[in-house]
């Protein structure tokens, strides 16, 4: 449990500031806050119980940074939330499912983005990616051939 509580403690810390953080040059303003968020749902995701409302949250607060479409780190970042998601439970993985669909229509080559949560061991995930994968097919935003 004193693992949990400093997980509670470090994700206030990084959400509560003004989103500048310690940047460096060369640092685009945004970039630190979003691989903030990114950090922090990926850890709320390892969590043996993680909160979904925590990680709808964040995903709330990342939707708005990542731009649409996103930007070169932004599919990064996506990338490896939906790594996480792929790992976690269902309802935790919901928000970022969520913000996969909301980006996937702009999203180059998509199939690389939905590989991991297509081969999710929630069969809940797997389904949802799927249910992704088919919506853009019958969109043609994702070919098949």
């Amino acid at each position: 449990m004193a693992g949990r509580g400093f997980v509670l403690y470090s994700h206030r810390l990084r959400h509560t500031g003004d989103g500048t953080g310690a940047t460096g040059v060369g640092v685009v303003p945004g970039t630190r806050r979003r691989a903030d968020l990114v950090a922090a749902i990926g850890e709320e995701l390892g969590l043996i119980r993680p909160d979904p409302d925590r990680v709808a949250a964040d995903c709330t607060l990342l939707a708005e940074l990542l731009g649409d479409p996103p930007d070169r780190a932004g599919r990064e970042s996506l990338r490896r939330l939906a790594a996480a998601a792929a790992a976690s439970d269902r309802a935790a993985a919901a928000p970022v499912l969520h913000l996969i669909a909301a980006r996937l229509p702009r999203f180059p080559r998509p199939l690389t983005l939905l590989a991991p949560l297509l081969a999710a061991a929630d069969d809940g995930i797997a389904g949802a990616a799927l249910d992704l994968v088919s919506g853009a097919v019958a969109a043609g935003e994702l070919p098949l051939d």
